[in-house]
């Protein structure tokens, strides 16, 4: 029988959290990377919590080898319950939230808390993962905030070639009118920079406040997922905004995409 917790020395450590991330979607599964203030003899799993603002969450957790104090996991992001949606924007905190020793540490029990990562959050779907017979593409999904449709908020979406000359061609569009516009990017495209650009078609909240918050999810080849998200400001009806700048490059056969937030 193990020791009763009331004989024990009950000590709480603090570890701290840490993530590229800065805004994701829900249903988006991110890395994060855990790290102790000491090292234990045997290995420690800790638990990782990612919060909505709702009370939803979800766990995650990662598996810190004996005598070291990092680890690298990955955790799903929570979403909405019972079939309701989000918000577009919600507030998403994750920190650390437990650890389990497989060596117990004689007459000690471990409690662990960390700082908290404050990430930006939304209902944005994710593209779906392509079959394998789909020729490999870098998939773009813009999402901005309601309502929806002609006459409302209804955004276009441009990707755009840099040509050699520094003109630009467009490769991909989106204008059906409903809330998300998608576009791709073709591994057998040619290697260039490419930019991710939104048209404001009709406004309604935009032209209210002069604000409207977007996000883009990106699915690339690899099936990985990444999210950039932000707000237009003095936005107005008719404005063209470039938003991203996507690199891409291959080398021995081999595609990779670089996106930055414009």
């Amino acid at each position: 029988m193990g020791t009763p917790e009331k004989y024990q020395d009950i000590t709480t450590i603090t570890g701290v959290i840490s993530t590229s991330a800065t805004a994701v979607a829900t249903g988006q599964i991110i890395d994060f990377t855990a790290t102790l203030p000491q090292t234990f003899e045997g290995d420690v799993d800790v638990e990782a919590t990612a919060k909505l603002s709702n009370g939803t969450l979800t766990k995650g957790y990662v598996t810190i080898p004996a005598g070291q104090t990092t680890g690298s996991g990955t955790i799903e992001m929570p979403a909405a319950e019972n079939g309701f949606d989000l918000p577009f924007n919600n507030t998403l905190e994750l920190s650390l939230s437990g650890i389990v020793l497989s060596v117990a540490d004689e007459g000690k029990h471990y409690l662990l808390n960390s700082n908290i990562i404050s990430l930006d959050c939304g209902d944005t779907t994710i593209p779906a993962i392509l079959a394998s017979t789909v020729a490999p593409r870098l998939q773009v999904r813009f999402d901005w905030k309601g309502p929806y449709g002609e006459g409302e908020n209804d955004l276009d979406l441009y990707i755009l070639r840099v040509n050699p000359d520094g003109s630009l061609s467009a490769v991909a569009t989106g204008f059906t009118g409903t809330r998300y516009e998608n576009g791709t990017i073709l591994n057998s495209a040619v290697d260039a920079t490419y930019i991710v650009a939104a048209e404001s078609y009709t406004l309604t909240y935009g032209s209210e406040l002069g604000s409207m918050p977007y996000r883009y999810t990106l699915r690339f080849p690899d099936t990985s997922v990444k999210t950039f998200a932000g707000t237009f400001t003095d936005f107005t009806e008719g404005d063209f905004v470039e938003v991203l700048q996507i690199v891409k490059t291959t080398v021995d056969g081999v595609v990779s995409y670089n996106v930055t937030q414009l």
